[in-house]
């Protein structure tokens, strides 16, 4: 059974992008654009890992993830975004990222940490 994976990331481009390079690698992915969207998801439930952009419209990546980390805690949840700074990065940790990686980063680094994630399920 392929893995369900969350995509919540703004950026048309950049979403289609992510979602396809999950998708050859052989996972179940959905791509969303907002927050408000993802809460009202049915796949929510079944999701083993959430990429989440921090700079989303509506309620940010990071407030999400707080809000996510103690509902769901075997939830992989990895933030990509351009925010690149040490504590931008610490920042992301101490709101419930597993993983923290800055964009732009390569299809193949993103899928490589998003089944690293995976494995540690």
């Amino acid at each position: 059974m392929p893995n369900r994976i969350l995509v919540v990331e703004d950026s048309n481009a950049l979403n289609a992008l992510l979602c396809d390079a999950l998708r050859r690698a052989g996972h179940e992915v959905v791509g969303l654009f907002d927050v408000e969207t993802v809460i009202e998801h049915p796949s929510l439930k079944d999701t083993e890992v959430i990429v989440l952009d921090i700079q989303l419209p509506g309620e940010s990546g990071l407030q999400f993830a707080q809000r996510l980390r103690p509902l769901m805690p075997n939830l992989g949840i990895l933030m990509l975004t351009a925010r690149s700074t040490n504590a931008n990065r610490i920042e992301g940790y101490n709101a419930g990222a597993d993983y923290y990686l800055p964009k732009p980063v390569s299809p193949d680094e993103f899928v490589s940490a998003v089944e690293s994630l995976l494995r540690r399920k």
